[in-house]
This record gives structure tokens, C-alpha cells and sequence, in this order.
């Protein structure tokens, strides 16, 4: 199984390594204080093919711990290769066709844009798109 992980590129060891400083004063300087989430990210084939992955593991600031922060997140990380895929146009509006999974909970592009979901440490969350047609 495929497992990336978008922390901002090294970790807080190689970071402070390189900055001198001791990993844990690294951490409170450069983050005061605040908690980062682990959040894997399982994704379906559309999302697979444009970031090479089934799944990834992205590390949320509290700040940022919402599903639309998360999908920000993703987008920024990819390099905008999957913007179009979870945002219309030129917005900050989730796509309608867009599905979310947190845990057990669906939830669509649509009631996304209606409210705020919170995210826990932890927590599992699955891209997915509605398929129609006949």
C-alpha cells in the first residue's frame, strides 16, 4: 500500500538538525504550542492517479483541523493538481459531487459548504465522487 506524507517536507528532527536547535524547542519556537493532527487521507482512483497514491497521511495545525482545511491542504500540497477536484473555480465552494467520509460519517460536497467539521488526531477520511449516469 502507498503511503505519502504531506508534513511541509522534513520532519521536525531534520529541521531542527539543520537549524541547531534541540527537536523539542524547535517544535514550541517554530509551532507555539499548538497540536498537530495526523490525518490519513484514503483516496479513490481519480485522486490516486493525480497524486500517484492511495493513501496519505497530512498533518493539520489545529488551526487548520477542519475538512475544508484539510482539502486546502491537499490541494496546496499537490501543487493544484487536484484543485479542480475539490473546489469550483476560482472559490473556495466545495464541489456538490464530492463525497467525504470522516470515520463512519458521509458527507457531501454540499453540506460541506454548509457547515464546519471539525477534525480530530486520528481521524480516517475518504475522497470520494458520486457516479451517475445510465
Amino acid at each position: 500500500m502507498d503511503v505519502a506524507s504531506f508534513s511541509g517536507g522534513q520532519s521536525v528532527r531534520e529541521k531542527a538538525r539543520f537549524e541547531g536547535w534541540g527537536a523539542e524547542s524547535f517544535r514550541r519556537h517554530h509551532w507555539n504550542d499548538t497540536m498537530t493532527l495526523k490525518i490519513k487521507v484514503e483516496l479513490s482512483p481519480v485522486f490516486q492517479t493525480a497524486l500517484q497514491s492511495s493513501n496519505v497521511v497530512v498533518e493539520l495545525g489545529e488551526d487548520e483541523a477542519t475538512v475544508k482545511g484539510l482539502l486546502h491542504r491537499l490541494a496546496r500540497e499537490s501543487g493544484g493538481k487536484i484543485s479542480s477536484l475539490l473546489f469550483e473555480e476560482g472559490g473556495n465552494a466545495i464541489l456538490p459531487g464530492l463525497m467525504v467520509m470522516v470515520n463512519n460519517r458521509v458527507f457531501t460536497g454540499t453540506a460541506l459548504n454548509e457547515q464546519v467539521i471539525r477534525l480530530r488526531d486520528k481521524d480516517k477520511v475518504s475522497l470520494l465522487y458520486f457516479v451517475s449516469g445510465g
